[in-house]
């Protein structure tokens, strides 16, 4: 999982597809963020290696607006000469409910951990959601776009018989 630090001018959108059959619907989601706080753990030898941490927080937007939160921990898992293996775990506070999300990531060394290799996004799965995510499934693509800026896509399927949220319905993501 990738995060951003410092400002950022957010743009985003949700959109949502018509209910296919059994009753999902497909949303995407999109924001910026960005890192308030940022705490590298170095452990063991000077540098890269396994067990260091990234743990960061910040600020999720949409149109320019803070509408929520995220707190994300990284652990480095695996170095060789050219590159590491982290895993990530990530949570998020929105207006509609939480997200979380894992996901397993190599990048060249000397990138941060928390920030990823800026030619590529990062793709994580959905592991659990809340209220109007609580049947969330799906993946949400973090990106780096410059510097440490980072916009957030993230696809998700859910199932409106299954919803434990009041909410959901009269809620289009």
């Amino acid at each position: 999982m990738v995060l951003v630090a410092g400002g950022v001018t957010a743009t985003a959108s949700v959109a949502s597809a018509a209910p296919q059959g059994g009753g999902e619907r497909h949303v995407t989601l999109n924001w910026t963020q960005t890192i308030d706080r940022h705490d590298p753990i170095d452990v063991g030898p000077a540098g890269e290696s396994v067990g260091d941490q990234s743990i960061a927080s910040g600020v999720v937007y949409r149109d320019g607006t803070a509408v929520g939160t995220f707190d994300l921990n990284c652990t480095i898992t695996h170095v060789d000469a050219q590159s590491t293996t982290t895993q990530c775990q990530s949570a998020y506070t929105l207006p509609e409910g939480g997200l979380t999300f894992w996901g397993r990531h190599t990048q060249p060394l000397g990138t941060p951990i928390h920030l990823g290799d800026q030619a590529r996004g990062r793709i994580s799965g959905v592991a659990s959601g809340t209220l109007a995510y609580s049947t969330a499934r799906g993946q949400g693509t973090f990106t780096r776009t410059t510097g440490a800026s980072q916009t957030v896509s993230v696809t998700l399927t859910l199932d409106k018989e299954k919803s434990t949220d009041p909410r959901s319905r009269r809620h289009s993501a």
